[in-house]
């Protein structure tokens, strides 16, 4: 919460301030294009061959006619983005939750999606989609991963103990717990 307060909000407003909305939809999506890894494996693994499937047209359709996926083509035309991610394919293949906790900087996770989180990292680590991997490394203080979490920060709405209650961490658990059992079903 300190570091959030501190550093990661006032850095997201200063982004949002100064970034125009249409270049920060473009970091956006091609951040989101480079997932397509992750979603289209966890896809097959959960036996979901229609969603592998649109994920790779969507991917292909950003990539090429989208300009490696600043533009977000694929929507425009009605092609919905699948998210799916490792945590629920576990879950799928009847792994519960296990304890719910909250990852410092990354927010509220369980022990599976912990782990099904670092099986995504490693996946799209390892597949290192337009040479992104290499590239970003060789950047001076890997701007590329800093920019990535600046612009997931400013497009959350969220801040700690903003109800002001002290049942609050109850609530965001219950809501997390809820919505990944929704994802998992889905």
């Amino acid at each position: 919460m300190a570091v959030d307060e501190a550093v990661a909000q006032p850095v997201a407003r200063g982004y949002d301030a100064i970034m125009p909305d249409a270049p920060q939809r473009g970091v956006r999506n091609f951040f989101r294009n480079l997932a397509f890894p992750v979603t289209m494996l966890n896809a097959l693994l959960q036996g979901k061959p229609d969603d592998a499937f649109t994920a790779t047209g969507r991917f292909l359709m950003n990539t090429s006619i989208g300009l490696l996926g600043f533009f977000d083509v694929a929507t425009k035309v009605g092609i919905e983005a699948p998210e799916e991610d490792f945590g629920q394919t576990l879950g799928v293949w009847g792994v519960g939750p296990c304890p719910y906790f909250v990852l410092p900087l990354l927010g509220p996770s369980t022990l599976r999606d912990a782990f099904g989180f670092g099986v995504d990292y490693a996946v799209w680590y390892y597949v290192d989609l337009f040479g992104y991997r290499s590239w970003s490394s060789d950047q001076p203080l890997v701007w590329p991963t800093l920019l990535y979490a600046v612009d997931m920060r400013a497009n959350i709405d969220f801040r700690y103990y903003e109800m002001g209650s002290i049942y609050e961490y109850l609530w965001v658990r219950q809501l997390f717990l809820e919505f990944r059992e929704f994802e998992i079903k889905r």
